[in-house]
């Protein structure tokens, strides 16, 4: 059982083999639950709610699992059922309880008293009738207006009449106006919570309906900064825009967003947004349109409800009529609703703009890192931050024929290298150092505290799938290897001091990152490229890369805090990423091969297909997992008692072996099924 104040979500283990989903019965009123599995009353399920419930909203399903189990001491895989039920409740809030314990009736099975006819008549009983429940998660949808976006319910200009912001010295209010009778229309279809969604940066803010967020509300640049993680919202009341309602007398209600400003950026600011776009608001003149639609319907059913003169005379001010819209936010630009071009084009302009320092950033930089006067490139930089929990590592080549990793362009601080930097150093200590070679790289990491734990490491150079390069090849000899390289064991060696720094048994918001900075990392390729190979050796870790070669105009840095990047070409993001369970860099790791002996196991997960090979012992030297599946889908997992030798995989197959590096004889030909 699963309690949350818009849902609740039951859950009962089925021990039945071989059933279907026809064989289960989920009956539901808005304050009963009946199920049945095979004609039989699942008494556990079943009963009076202690709340009302939308019907609509609420759904179940059977879920499948391959488990493993002991059968006559020997270890098989089976089906795993367990029934799922999860009711949308009417009001947002917790209930004392799952089912209806007090001796009166609840309120929804409750009747009336009629004495008569007419009083009798109007008595709804629907809500005490029970009706089959939907099976599986809803995908709700309505029917589009032409052009419109598929898989939304409703667009901003449903139900929006009016935008404003209010400020003190240490919060932004952004407040969404709505028209109360469409809001209550919503209300009905689905819950508010599942309506509305916002993306807010340090910099900038995007709120809009969920499924259609290329089509925002309301998308801004920030004059300033605020801290994203004490961002708050509600739903409450307002009349700022009550006169703009079809009923005034209404209370008006608004989504109200509050933005905490950064202690940097406390104060009155004189201009909230240095860009602002929204999305047309309601029509304000709808009720003129709809008199005369109706006026010309009901006159085509009853020719003598218009003269001819008066016919005429509709037909005139609808051939005139002009859409009349609510004043947004003063400054804001209009968006009209498209598909995608239009906001993605802006965004992308807007986004690179925002991954630049400006002039306070600059100011900023130099008092961080102690620079002084004209900007000149140096090999080492450090800012230790005293509330940092962690640190972030930059490690930059010495050698850049074309100042790519430059950190001054004529003489002024570089504004994309600049925002990097200070924005990390906004919750990290960070650590700025230049190399020549792999050599020198190792030597700094290896000469780090054993305390320090890196959040985020970049590793820049000028790279291709397979290299990154720190200094110049006429250096390179026995002990100088300028760049990286796959499978080389200096970068091994790099890899393997960087690993205790970083954290890869965390969230999602807590393990470390690495960015390879390079051109090309991430390219696909017949074997393994840098990214595959960096992802193993510090798995746990996630690894971003590009698949293009790129500049830094083409970066846009979407959160520093827990680090999230694109590298935007031609309106597509070429970034990639890999992440690996720690579990599996003992393991040697062959992309794109495939054991030439297999045998399919039950497992759905790598994780579980390296653990069930674990406990297989010599019976499992190797196993493989295809992403995608092989011929089927499901069939992702793979085991082989002997792989003596691989061939080339078409289809993504990785291999992971416990023994030393296997032989290798490729084809070009597809693996065998």
């Amino acid at each position: 059982m699963k309690w949350h104040p818009r849902t609740l979500s039951l859950s009962c283990p089925i021990t039945q083999s071989g059933l279907k989903e026809e064989d289960v019965l989920v009956e539901v009123s808005t304050c009963e639950l009946q199920v049945h599995v095979q004609g039989k009353k699942l008494a556990d399920m079943s009963g009076m709610l202690c709340g009302s419930i939308r019907q609509n909203l609420s759904w179940w399903r059977l879920r499948r699992e391959v488990a493993r189990r002991m059968n006559c001491g020997v270890d098989e895989a089976h089906e795993r059922l367990t029934l799922e039920v999860e009711l949308a409740k009417t009001t947002h809030k917790s209930w004392p309880d799952v089912w209806h314990k007090k001796e009166m009736k609840h309120p929804d099975a409750r009747s009336g008293y009629p004495w008569t006819p007419a009083m009798e008549a109007a008595q709804d009983t629907k809500r005490a009738a029970r009706v089959p429940l939907a099976q599986g998660p809803l995908q709700r949808s309505r029917a589009t207006e032409e052009g419109a976006m598929p898989g939304f319910l409703f667009a901003p200009d449903d139900l929006c009449i009016g935008i404003d912001t209010l400020q003190d010295s240490k919060t932004i209010t952004v407040r969404i106006h709505f028209e109360t009778e469409a809001l209550h229309v919503v209300q009905k279809i689905m819950p508010l919570e599942e309506l509305f969604a916002a993306d807010i940066l340090d910099d900038r803010i995007n709120i809009f309906l969920q499924g259609d967020e290329q089509n925002p509300i309301l998308w801004a640049g920030l004059s300033g900064r605020c801290i994203p993680k004490s961002t708050t919202w509600a739903l409450t009341t307002c009349d700022s825009f009550r006169n703009r309602q079809r009923n005034p007398s209404a209370p008006g209600h608004a989504l109200a967003i509050v933005l905490k400003k950064h202690k940097d950026y406390y104060g009155s600011w004189p201009q909230l947004f240095s860009t602002c776009v929204q999305h047309p608001l309601m029509l304000k003149n709808y009720d003129e349109l709809e008199d005369l639609l109706e006026a010309l319907r009901g006159d085509e059913e009853d020719r003598r409800r218009l003269t001819a003169e008066q016919r005429r005379s509709c037909e005139r001010q609808l051939s005139e009529w002009k859409e009349e819209r609510f004043e947004g936010l003063p400054g804001a630009a209009l968006l009209p609703r498209q598909r995608e071009e239009a906001f993605d084009t802006l965004q992308f302009e807007l986004s690179a703009q925002g991954s630049k320092c400006d002039s306070r950033d600059n100011g900023k930089m130099k008092s961080t890192f102690g620079m002084k006067g004209r900007c000149q490139d140096q090999n080492e930089l450090e800012y230790v931050n005293p509330a940092g929990a962690a640190d972030v590592l930059y490690i930059y080549p010495k050698e850049d024929h074309n100042s790519a990793f430059s950190l001054c362009s004529s003489g002024t601080i570089d504004p994309s290298v600049c925002y990097r930097l200070v924005h990390m150093a906004h919750h990290y200590s960070v650590h700025f150092v230049r190399v020549a070679s792999v050599q020198e790289a190792i030597a700094f990491v290896k000469g780090m505290p054993s305390n320090v734990r890196l959040k985020h490491v970049v590793l820049g150079g000028h790279g291709d799938p397979r290299t990154l390069a720190w200094g110049s090849e006429d250096t390179e000899s026995d002990t100088v290897m300028p760049e990286l390289r796959v499978d080389e064991p200096a970068t091994r060696e790099l890899l393997d001091a960087l690993y205790p720094h970083l954290t890869v048994d965390g969230t999602e918001r807590t393990r470390s990152t690495v960015f390879l900075d390079a051109c090309l990392n991430g390219r696909p390729v017949a074997d393994k490229n840098m990214l595959q190979f960096v992802a193993h050796r510090l798995a746990g870790a996630e690894v971003f890369a590009s698949k293009i070669s790129f500049d830094n105009s083409q970066f846009v840095l979407d959160n520093y805090l827990h680090f999230n990047a694109q590298i935007i070409d031609g309106k597509q993001d070429k970034m990639v990423s890999a992440i690996f369970h720690p579990g599996l860099r003992a393991l040697h790791f062959h992309p794109n091969r495939v054991c030439k002996k297999k045998e399919l196991v039950m497992a759905q997960t790598m994780e579980l297909c390296a653990e069930l090979c674990q406990k297989a012992g010599d019976d499992c030297a190797a196993f493989i997992y295809y992403p995608n599946g092989n011929q089927r889908v499901t069939q992702v997992c793979f085991h082989s008692k002997r792989c003596d030798s691989m061939k080339r995989s078409k289809k993504g197959a990785m291999v992971f072996t416990k023994e030393t590096e296997q032989e290798d004889d490729s084809d070009d030909s597809d693996e065998e099924d």
